[in-house]
């Protein structure tokens, strides 16, 4: 309540990236700050992310929300100057939702550093750029919401999960919207849990209907705008007869 009210009267606002780091954050928290400031980014402490529908966010930062100076939620922005996520984030343990903004200007390879964080629930990645998105999404390992989203129409990462499926166990939605995707690999047989899955403006070709139709936890199935899509009428009446199914 503390924390919502120093918000309210507009009081975190003018805390600085040092100020969060030496006076709010614990040592490990800060370890990891540190690197990410690199960026260029502002930040701005609110007392969670939702709390952004309801108000006019300050201009020109980005946000985090704590709980008793461990980061809950966070948000990155990778660019020519961090080109990265931290290894450090492993240092995160209270970190349950993250959200990456990959920059126009950025070339790298977001995953190159090896990390495991497993309370991370909620990831989501918005890309304006082309780059490769590594099949490294089981560095979070307990993720039960995924988005990806690139940018029409010109910058559209390429993203691949066929590693990743065999270790995300525990994801229930996954939503990918603009982004270059060969296939839907066997290796989604792996998600147990998962119900709602939303393929939008992506550069699918084929679908395995089968296999999509013995998901036994799938229940919303949306392929929208998927123009390079080649399905037949009887496979999209056979997925209408298992699933909740948006194709247009």
């Amino acid at each position: 309540m503390v924390r919502e009210f120093l918000f309210e009267e507009n009081y975190l606002s003018y805390l600085s990236n040092e100020d969060i780091i030496n006076g709010i954050l614990t040592p490990k928290n800060g370890i990891f700050m540190e690197k990410v400031i690199s960026s260029g980014e502002l930040y701005a402490i609110i007392p969670y992310f939702e709390k952004l529908r309801d108000i006019d966010p300050p201009k020109n930062k980005i946000f985090m929300s704590l709980d008793d100076g461990k980061i809950k939620e966070f948000e990155i922005v990778l660019n020519k100057h961090l080109n990265r996520i931290p290894r450090e984030i492993e240092n995160l343990t209270a970190l349950r939702r993250l959200n990456i903004y990959i920059d126009v200007s950025y070339t790298g390879n977001i995953f190159e550093e090896i990390f495991n964080i497993p309370s991370v629930i909620y990831l989501t990645i918005i890309c304006d750029s082309n780059v490769i998105i590594p099949d490294s999404f089981h560095y979070f390992p307990n993720l039960r919401y995924l988005r990806v989203r690139g940018s029409e129409p010109f910058n559209k990462p390429t993203i691949s999960f066929e590693n990743s499926f065999k270790k995300l166990t525990n994801l229930e939605e996954l939503y990918l919207y603009f982004v270059k995707l060969k296939n839907i690999p066997n290796s989604i047989i792996n998600l147990k849990k998962l119900n709602h899955l939303s393929l939008s403006k992506t550069t699918l070709k084929t679908l395995p209907v089968s296999l999509m139709c013995s998901l036994r936890s799938l229940k919303i199935f949306e392929l929208k705008f998927n123009f390079n899509l080649e399905i037949q009428k009887a496979e999209i009446e056979e997925l209408e007869k298992k699933l909740i199914l948006s194709i247009y």
